[in-house]
């Protein structure tokens, strides 16, 4: 797979999240609608998406050998607070 049919993989899997959050917001005046754990299902969109465009025709065999992708989500989740942690707090001398 080249990075061309990789991109479109991406760019398909946005269109169709995109398109299901705008129908569910234009029908939140006639129907509420309550989208359960959006936050966990919007990072595993996000990091199978990168995965995808990175990883290409892998990817699926990543996934197929019980790779625990929810672990993986963590484990970025507490990257990503322990780079924002230290970038706050000032640096101690030693």
């Amino acid at each position: 797979m080249n990075w061309k049919q990789s991109f479109d993989r991406v760019v398909s899997a946005s269109t169709c999240v995109y398109s299901l959050l705008f129908k569910f917001l234009s029908d939140l005046d006639k129907t509420p609608y309550e989208v359960n754990n959006i936050e966990h299902r919007l990072h595993r969109w996000s990091v199978e998406s990168m995965l995808a465009s990175l990883l290409g025709e892998l990817y699926f065999d990543i996934i197929g050998s019980h790779f625990d992708m929810d672990q993986l989500i963590k484990n970025v989740q507490n990257m990503f607070s322990a780079s924002t942690r230290s970038n706050i707090e000032p640096c101690k001398k030693m």
